[in-house]
């Protein structure tokens, strides 16, 4: 594996959306996978690295819960698509938390897989949620 694709990946704000919830909890996921990449840089602890699993997919479940609420409340004419690809994500996330969380001797290919994750994050963050950034600059939900 390519120790250029395990350095961490710092915040940028063209991936921001302009919706403060949202942006924190693309933070956080961007978190759960630097620390997922830390440890397998290091080949790390098999269950931190699990566990460092387990985090994001929970994040995950909570945060496209929260975003198809948002996009789907604000009137964003491709919603419904979106959180199909929210529901492909996460059976993704959850096939390989499955694999990992069952894995008690990991192979080069365990490792590699478990590395996919940050991969699936950052697509959507660039192919779909910065569909919906001007959408959600111009939609005030809390506001007059």
């Amino acid at each position: 594996m390519d120790q250029s694709s395990l350095r961490p990946l710092p915040w940028l704000p063209v991936l921001e959306t302009g919706f403060a919830e949202i942006d924190d909890q693309h933070r956080a996921l961007i978190e759960d996978a630097n620390a997922i990449q830390a440890q397998i840089a290091g080949r790390g602890d098999w269950d931190k690295l699990a566990a460092a699993v387990a985090k994001m997919h929970r994040d995950c479940q909570l945060h496209f819960a929260d975003e198809s609420r948002l996009l789907s409340g604000s009137g964003f004419s491709d919603a419904t698509a979106h959180a199909l690809e929210h529901e492909r994500i996460l059976r993704e996330v959850a096939d390989i938390h499955g694999i990992v969380r069952a894995t008690t001797n990991p192979s080069p290919l365990h490792w590699e897989l478990a590395a996919t994750l940050r991969g699936l994050l950052i697509d959507h963050f660039l192919r779909y949620d910065l569909k919906y950034k001007s959408h959600v600059m111009y939609y005030q939900p809390f506001g007059p």
